[in-house]
């Protein structure tokens, strides 16, 4: 799961939907840089990768991206044979 800093030790995950996904896949194939905008938000981003950041590229601000994989149990596992 993808979090970002919204102060300096806090962080929070980005948007519970496909939007997860996408950041995982992005970064898993090895792309370095991902730019998107949300239809509620009139700001643009980019996250690099590499640094592990997000900037607004309308202000210029950055913040920290952190990466934790979700966790599954093995009762996840089982319920799904």
């Amino acid at each position: 799961m993808f979090s970002f800093s919204k102060h300096s030790d806090t962080f929070s995950l980005f948007y519970q939907d496909r939007f997860q996904y996408t950041l995982e896949k992005k970064y898993v194939v090895g792309q370095t840089t991902y730019l998107f905008t949300r239809e509620s938000y009139r700001f643009k981003y980019r996250i690099e990768f590499a640094d592990w950041k997000q900037i607004n590229m309308d202000t210029g601000k950055e913040r920290k991206v952190l990466r934790r994989p979700l966790f599954v149990s093995i009762a996840d596992i089982t319920s799904k044979l």
